[in-house]
């Protein structure tokens, strides 16, 4: 995996969110709890998400070489 399809994978997932993030604001209820039982995150949701494509990614191939 090279850097260019990793950021083609982020913008991806970025675009997503930002669609997501949308929907939510317009279509589910409000809620009062942002943040207060959890601390904030540093890391967007989007970085979240690919950091976890990439590793499930990476998992699929290493398993895939030891079957």
């Amino acid at each position: 995996m090279n850097d260019d399809s990793i950021t083609r994978i982020f913008c991806d997932v970025d675009d997503f969110c930002a669609k997501l993030e949308r929907y939510r604001k317009t279509r589910l209820l409000p809620t009062d709890t942002g943040g207060a039982w959890f601390p904030r995150s540093r890391l967007t949701l989007s970085k979240v998400m690919t950091i976890a494509i990439l590793v499930s990614s990476v998992r699929s191939v290493t398993t895939g070489l030891w079957n």
